[in-house]
């Protein structure tokens, strides 16, 4: 299989390109701040299973609200409420078809899981940049960590954050649409996938990864090419 021969590689790989180039844009997590660093991870947990714009348009109306500043959450004896309160009030984008907004899909979830995440980080730890030193690059740890660790954050999080942070190249964001892909150009067989356990999670990595690698790829790029790609179909 090469990318001459499937119209959807031959996509991808042109979204790569324009991926690449963002990507050499972006800030290292080393040249961020703690609150910076945070407030990634505050959009990764709220990214769960709910649309990416729907979870962006959260994430900024609690930013601009300071609702996801770690001192105050800690300090506050009504930060849950505060933020499950504002996660549940119908204002969010995308509108819907008949222009209303949207609310947020589970506002005490993840309240709470903000809320418990900043309480670890926080008071328990030092903090996400000593974390991430203390791993020094060692990204499959340190995804495992963040997963274990810190409430709200799955393997697909936690990929995420160290994603958008250029901490990690080598590990994937298992969703729906690369999912799709995989089925698509016959790297694993459809219907077998119906949940994505831990362990599958960490085998269709490896699929994507080994396919990623016959191309000469960075893996991050390439998950994120597909991703775009595969939600502009």
């Amino acid at each position: 299989m090469g990318l001459s021969t499937n119209a959807t590689l031959t996509h991808v790989a042109h979204e790569y390109a324009k991926v690449a180039e963002s990507f050499q844009q972006r800030r290292k997590w080393n040249e961020m701040s703690e609150n910076e660093l945070w407030e990634k991870l505050c959009l990764c947990i709220l990214s769960s299973n709910v649309p990416y714009e729907l979870a962006l348009s959260v994430f900024w109306h609690l930013c601009n609200s300071q609702l996801l500043s770690q001192e105050w959450i800690i300090r506050s004896k009504s930060a849950f409420q505060q933020i499950a309160s504002e996660l549940a009030k119908r204002k969010y984008l995308p509108r819907k078809k008949d222009g209303s907004y949207r609310k947020y899909r589970f506002p005490n979830i993840r309240a709470k899981n903000i809320v418990d995440a900043a309480k670890f980080l926080y008071e328990e730890n030092c903090g996400l940049l000593k974390l991430l030193e203390e791993f020094n690059y060692k990204q499959e740890e340190a995804r495992c960590s963040l997963a274990r660790n810190i409430p709200g954050v799955g393997l697909k999080q936690a990929s995420h954050f160290l994603r958008d942070i250029g901490y990690s190249s080598t590990l994937a964001i298992i969703d729906s649409h690369v999912i799709a892909f995989l089925i698509e150009v016959g790297a694993v067989s459809e219907g077998k996938i119906k949940v994505v356990t831990p362990k599958i999670y960490i085998r269709l990595e490896r699929v994507l990864r080994d396919l990623c690698n016959s191309f000469g790829f960075n893996l991050s790029i390439f998950d994120m090419a597909i991703w775009r790609y595969m939600r502009g179909q």
